[in-house]
């Protein structure tokens, strides 16, 4: 297949985050996986697919190894890329490489859960909310509802964060259906993870029959939620976040 080598690097870097930090404990973790005109990568908490024109076929990559290839390649190369059994070829004019890798059916396949509640909302808003409180939230996994933002959905969407101690609110002038889900608690991981993505990754022109109206415009971002999983969609970008499980403590005063 052929991919352009300035895109795969773009597609690289905004996928960075979503790989485990640390030694993971499945190896194939610290690779991506190309398919079906997806780049896509995990650390099995979250998981984030980006368009790429031209990845088609089922093709593992080295994260480390291949970006710090592409950093030596003009970025107007188109890269032939290549898997056969553990080895992965890259050729463009000028130059080839080869790498070990792993089968791309060893990859943890992205979730897909039927969806229960779904709906749109304003994305600057919603990540600026997050990301507001995300630094409140416990780092004690022995606390697990204490690790992740609770989102509470209504006519007027409230983001809290709390580590048993300090608690931080922002009431969002958003609305989300609620449909019997009182809350959603987001790992706090996923939740930069999704400010990285949204601040990062390539932008949809707005349709605008003005400046006024291209200024005023606001970037739609649609959450579905099913199955555990909490699904973000915007632009390229698809994340899918496991949600925390468990009841927070109450944050709204009255009833």
């Amino acid at each position: 297949m052929i991919v352009n080598a300035r895109k795969l690097r773009e597609a690289l870097d905004l996928l960075g985050p979503v790989l485990p930090g640390k030694k993971p404990s499945l190896e194939v973790l610290t690779n991506v996986l190309l398919k079906d005109g997806q780049i896509m990568a995990t650390n099995l908490e979250t998981f984030v697919a980006v368009e790429l024109e031209g990845a088609d076929e089922p093709c593992l990559l080295p994260f480390k190894e291949v970006s710090s290839l592409l950093k030596t390649i003009p970025g107007n190369s188109d890269l032939s890329i290549e898997q056969e059994g553990k080895q992965v070829r890259f050729s463009w004019t000028g130059g080839k490489a080869s790498f070990g890798t792993m089968g791309p059916e060893d990859y943890p396949a992205m979730p897909d859960k039927p969806v229960e509640v779904s709906g749109a909302v304003n994305g600057d808003i919603l990540v600026r909310g997050l990301m507001a409180v995300v630094d409140y939230c416990q780092t004690d996994e022995a606390r697990p509802v204490l690790t992740g933002v609770w989102l509470f959905p209504g006519e007027r969407v409230e983001a809290v964060g709390a580590d048993g101690f300090r608690m931080a609110r922002q009431d969002l002038p958003l609305s989300y259906p609620a449909d019997g889900i009182p809350h959603l608690i987001i790992p706090a991981g996923s939740v930069r993870i999704l400010s990285h993505l949204w601040a990062r990754a390539p932008k949809t022109p707005p349709t605008a029959d003005s400046l006024a109206d291209l200024v005023s415009s606001r970037r739609p971002l649609v959450l579905a939620v099913g199955g555990g999983f909490l699904k973000v969609l915007f632009g390229p970008v698809i994340l899918t976040s496991q949600l925390i499980q468990g009841t927070p403590p109450p944050s709204k005063a009255g009833p």
